[in-house]
């Protein structure tokens, strides 16, 4: 190797200390699994958190160093990938602490289970950073091949066995037509990096009809990830059959990720600009997501409202919750990716709270039966209130954090004039409180199907209360994280090889 090549790695290695914090961590889960003779849960669970507040603080050092592209170009550094790095490894940890009291996880490897989810975090914190085709696809196969793992994770239970096949088949299929639009793009551009690729865009003029069929290709891919309406099939099934940690982990981590792959992909090839964005092709690629995101929250809410499985409900939510922030995402404004961070932060608290009333409870019902939930007022009194906290959250009653993040949505969409989107926004709010009230309503008046009394665990009671009060500050005090996510949305962006036109 010459010079300049050892220099540009020894850089890249400077930024990549987070990265080389999890690989170290899953090698030494890995090892420990093979020479454990009995694996815990809570001890290997203990140092995976190790590893992930390593990582958390390794991330928070990247401030001091100037944004840029590492490795060639192949990924790149700066606000908006630390933000997700954040999330991920914060999501990580939560779940982790789940785990410790899931009850149908303890007849399986703990080692497996943790280096699973660790690589899983590596995977979404290169995706977040990626500014290469190759580099994309790598990053997605090493989100997705271990999720396909977690997913079937139960090897004795059918339901996870199959959700783990059906996610298989989805992801293998929408990556498949993902990666021949890519090759559509470098056949015409003859570039893999995002950057190479809209300088292209801005001197040459490409035909819309085939830039619709490239759109559309690729499109496959990222809806299949972040579970848009029409590529959600495979999240309900999953949902219901992988573990309840799992589920509520693919409830935000990945799915953040998609959307962090799906900014980052679209603003840095099909527009340019900042704090407002142009399109720098001829096809109105954000007017056909405004469409995807109506009918994706308007699809997630109508079908969640029928589903007797609490998992399944929560399934249809999300993919809800999805096309509130797809809202965002069309606006081609700073402040649209500034309320899609900050609504990523309060879904994370009021989400991943809900499920993890759900798994302290599991173990003491027989099923996720929604009937399961009638009565549970008088049975276990702090579950249902706080499980009451998150719902009406989700739902975006005030003053709690999804009142505001919805608000910051909403405003984002008012002011670039998204009028009729706003509209269908607060209709499918108003539709969602039919069955989050439902939840409640069955909590709280009426009857059990018996009066056994249910208590929570100790770290649940402790894990719950602080994902409650986290959910109540974002709603009363958001100012500073509001101010975070505005100042996480700078992508780094190199000058153009290429003559603009």
């Amino acid at each position: 190797m010459d010079v300049t090549t050892i220099q540009e790695i020894q850089k890249s290695i400077t930024y990549f200390v987070p990265e080389l914090m999890l690989s170290a961590t899953f090698l030494i889960l890995l090892i420990g699994e093979i020479l454990a003779k009995r694996s815990s849960y809570i001890s290997f669970g203990i140092l995976a958190i190790v590893g992930l507040v390593g990582s958390i603080f390794l991330t928070y050092q990247l401030y001091r160093l100037p944004e840029g592209a590492v490795f060639f170009s192949m990924i790149v550094v700066d606000p908006f990938a630390i933000f997700f790095k954040f999330l991920f490894a914060v999501s990580t940890i939560l779940v982790i602490l789940f785990s410790f009291d899931s009850a149908e996880l303890k007849r399986y490897n703990a080692g497996e289970y943790y280096c699973l989810l660790i690589a899983v975090v590596l995977g979404m914190n290169l995706l977040a950073s990626a500014n290469n085709l190759l580099m994309i696809w790598l990053a997605l196969e090493l989100v997705s091949v271990p999720s396909y793992l977690l997913s079937g994770f139960l090897k004795d239970d059918r339901l996870s066995a199959e959700a783990s096949l059906k996610f298989v088949i989805y992801g293998a299929v929408s990556t498949a037509v993902m990666l021949f639009g890519f090759s559509y793009l470098f056949g015409m551009t003859g570039a893999y990096e995002l950057n190479d690729i809209r300088a292209y865009f801005l001197s040459h003029h490409v035909n819309s009809f085939v830039l619709l069929i490239i759109f559309a290709l690729i499109l496959v891919g990222f809806g299949y990830k972040i579970a848009a309406v029409p590529f959600h099939f495979w999240l309900p099934d999953v949902f219901q059959g992988a573990p309840t940690s799992i589920t509520a982990f693919f409830s935000i981590g990945p799915k953040a990720a998609g959307f962090a792959f799906l900014i980052r992909f679209f603003y840095s090839v099909f527009a340019q600009g900042g704090p407002e964005y142009r399109i720098v092709t001829d096809l109105n690629w954000p007017a056909l997501m405004a469409l995807v995101a109506a009918i994706t929250m308007t699809v997630g809410n109508v079908v969640a409202i029928w589903q007797s499985s609490m998992k399944r409900m929560m399934a249809y939510s999300s993919i809800a919750h999805v096309g509130y922030m797809l809202m965002g995402f069309v606006l081609l404004r700073d402040e649209g990716i500034s309320a899609i961070l900050f609504y990523l932060m309060v879904y994370l608290a009021m989400n991943l709270g809900a499920f993890l009333v759900v798994i302290a409870l599991s173990s003491r019902m027989d099923s996720d039966d929604l009937s399961q939930y009638r009565g549970l007022a008088t049975r276990s009194p702090a579950a249902a209130a706080v499980l009451a906290i998150f719902m009406l959250s989700l739902t975006g009653i005030p003053p709690l954090g999804g009142f505001i993040g919805k608000f910051y949505l909403f405003a984002a969409a008012i002011d670039a004039r998204y009028y009729w989107l706003v509209i269908v926004a607060a209709l499918n709010s108003v539709v969602s409180f039919v069955y989050y009230g439902g939840v409640i309503k069955r909590m709280y008046l009426e009857e059990g199907p018996n009066k056994e009394v249910i208590r929570l665990g100790r770290l649940s009671t402790v894990l719950v209360s602080v994902l409650a009060i986290a959910v109540l500050l974002l709603g009363t005090y958001w100012g500073p994280f509001a101010q975070f996510s505005r100042k996480s949305t700078g992508m780094y962006v190199q000058p153009p090889p290429i003559a603009q036109k």
